[in-house]
């Protein structure tokens, strides 16, 4: 699922593990107005279930992302 609003916009969808354990996953981008201009800020938010709903296990926001991320 893709919802967008304003300057935000994010993509949810579900994911396995090696052991068939289901989690939410969920990745929100921002654009921000900052001092060199407008700029994208990405975040990412996991449930360790098929809902995004309570408390999420991992919240990772308006961090620099290089590479790839691993869920264990």
């Amino acid at each position: 699922m893709m919802i967008s609003q304003g300057t935000s916009a994010y993509l949810q969808g579900r994911a396995f593990n090696e052991q068939g354990a289901e989690y939410t996953v969920r990745m929100l981008m921002d654009t921000v107005q900052g001092k060199s201009g407008k700029s994208s800020v990405p975040s990412i938010v996991i449930w360790k279930r098929a809902a995004a709903e309570g408390t999420p296990l991992a919240e990772i926001k308006t961090h620099d992302f290089n590479g790839s991320i691993q869920i264990r």
